[in-house]
């Protein structure tokens, strides 16, 4: 059987052809990631949670986190979720995936509030596909049950993919969750399917850039242009717009002045294990 040589963190791994498919995308049979490896996954606790700061650009105060999920594969190590969440939603397994993030998430979040005596969003990405299957309010409000977490400090990010959404159930799903505190955002404003639409026909509380645009911000007139247009519109909506992908002190910098005062990016942290951002939040008092 053909070998792959597969390289992480200055160690090499050799995995069969048969994983091959794990790495490439594009490989013949690259849907490895079935509904049954994924809950497999799930239940062995191969699934983890990193959390990447939500800063105030002026401040510097870290004011949450947005929980992203990887997968420990016993076979190739770290994997982000680019490489399996398609296969999730493609199989069904999302809604697996997207309440294990939930459960995750809002109980980390209770305990960094306890510990920090200070109220701490975190922001949980959803799909479209998990709307579509109905099941989402029930999955959060388990997980606010159990966590303890205030429902006002929990974020609901809504994804884009080029699946169609039903707005229409989308709206009454996520209203329903509105009433009881929960927020709703929408990612990657400024490029995408209809996430112009969406802002238009979903109750959202907050809007976040999309990080191409955040690059071009010190150099291209044309994305300062559209920051700028976005955290306008934003305003004019009462809702809080928020960039990503910030990697520089300049572009910190040039985005306060286009309007737009949260943000998050390499220039404040790396996405972190749940206790490496706990020992974060300690040290920042």
């Amino acid at each position: 059987m053909t070998s792959v040589v597969v390289r992480s963190r200055g160690h090499e791994r050799i995995v069969g052809r048969s994983d091959r498919a794990l790495l490439d995308p594009a490989a013949p049979g690259a849907r490895l990631f079935n509904a049954a490896t994924l809950r497999r996954a799930a239940l062995r606790r191969e699934l983890t949670c990193v959390y990447q700061p939500i800063v105030h650009l002026v401040s510097g105060a870290v004011l949450g986190a947005e929980a992203l999920v990887r997968w420990q594969h016993p076979a190739l190590g770290a994997l982000p979720p680019d490489t399996f969440v398609g296969d999730a939603e493609a199989s069904g397994a999302v809604s697996v995936i997207g309440r294990f993030v939930l459960e995750t998430a809002c109980r980390d979040a209770f305990r960094w509030s306890t510990a920090t005596r200070r109220p701490l969003d975190v922001w949980v990405n959803v799909s479209p596909f998990q709307l579509a299957t109905g099941g989402l309010a029930e999955d959060v409000t388990r997980a606010l049950r159990q966590s303890g977490l205030d429902p006002s400090r929990l974020v609901l990010e809504l994804t884009e993919t080029p699946t169609s959404l039903d707005l229409d159930s989308a709206a009454v799903q996520l209203g329903d969750l509105r009433v009881v505190g929960v927020r709703v955002a929408l990612d990657d404003l400024g490029s995408g399917y209809s996430s112009l639409l969406r802002l238009v026909r979903l109750p959202v509380d907050i809007v976040k850039i999309e990080r191409e645009l955040v690059a071009g911000v010190c150099d291209d007139g044309h994305c300062a242009a559209v920051v700028r247009a976005l955290a306008a519109l934003a305003t004019a909506l009462d809702v809080v717009a928020v960039a990503e992908g910030i990697e520089t002190a300049s572009q910190r910098a040039r985005l306060l002045e286009l309007g737009c005062s949260l943000g998050q990016g390499f220039v404040f942290s790396r996405a972190l294990p749940g206790p490496a951002f706990a020992a974060m939040l300690d040290a920042a008092g």
